[in-house]
C-alpha cells in the first residue's frame, strides 16, 4: 500500500508500534506521541466515546504544534531561491 512512497514525517501513537516500525525510504523524520488507546477503556460505545473524544483532542493538538514546527523551520537550501 504504502511502499514505494516517501514521507517527510512517520508518526507512531503506541509503543509496541514504535517498536516494529519498518525503516521508510528517504529516512524521514520519526515521531512518537504515546497515546494510551481508547478501546482500552473498556465497555461499550457510550463507555469508551469519553476515552476517543480525549485522543481527539490530543491529537488535534499536537498536529497543530506540528504544522506550526514544519511551517516556522527554515526551507532546505534545494528549497530556496538562489
Amino acid at each position: 500500500m504504502f511502499a514505494g512512497r516517501r514521507f517527510n514525517y512517520v508518526i507512531t501513537l503506541c509503543d509496541r508500534v514504535r517498536e516494529v516500525c519498518p525503516e521508510f525510504p528517504g529516512h524521514p523524520g520519526f515521531l512518537h506521541w504515546s497515546i494510551p488507546d481508547p478501546a482500552a477503556a473498556g465497555g461499550g460505545d457510550e463507555d469508551t466515546y469519553p476515552a476517543f473524544e480525549q485522543m481527539a483532542v490530543e491529537l488535534e493538538t499536537r498536529i497543530g504544534f506540528l504544522l506550526a514546527a514544519i511551517s516556522a523551520a527554515p526551507a532546505p537550501a534545494s528549497l530556496q531561491e538562489a
